[in-house]
Formats: structure tokens, sequence, C-alpha cells
């Protein structure tokens, strides 16, 4: 399956994206920093960019199954 994962750099995001990698899924994740994500692996696909920006999402979601949001509001 593809999966795309918004939060990939934090806590959750992380764990979900290492699981999701584990069981054999391919994995595009959106972040806004991408050197935050040091993880390492042939399926896992990284994309800059904000997940409030349009066209970076259609970006991410080209060619996938599903979508995984562990992003977290934050009231400023």
């Amino acid at each position: 399956m593809n999966l795309v994962v918004l939060g990939a750099t934090g806590g959750t995001g992380l764990l979900v994206v290492e699981q999701a990698l584990a069981a054999g899924h391919t994995v595009t994740a959106l972040v806004r920093s991408p050197e935050r994500l040091t993880l390492r692996n042939p399926n896992l696909h990284v994309i800059a960019g904000q997940a409030t920006d349009r066209s970076a999402v259609a970006r991410a979601l080209d060619g996938a199954d599903a979508l995984i949001s562990t992003l977290v509001a934050v009231d400023r």
C-alpha cells in the first residue's frame, strides 16, 4: 500500500512511518524540514512542503492509497 504521512517528523508521525515501513508499505512523508527525518529506507519518499500548501499535498498524494495525518493543531 502507498501511504502518505503528514506530521512524519513528530513523535507519533515517526512511529507511524517506522511501523508502516516495517509492514512493507511504501511511505511518502510530506514534511516542512526534510533534514529532521533522519530515517532512511528505499520505500520512504520525502517531499518538502507545508500541509497547508495544496500543490505540495497534491504532489504527496500522487499515487497514494491512503493518507495518515499525525498533525497537531497549535493555538498561536
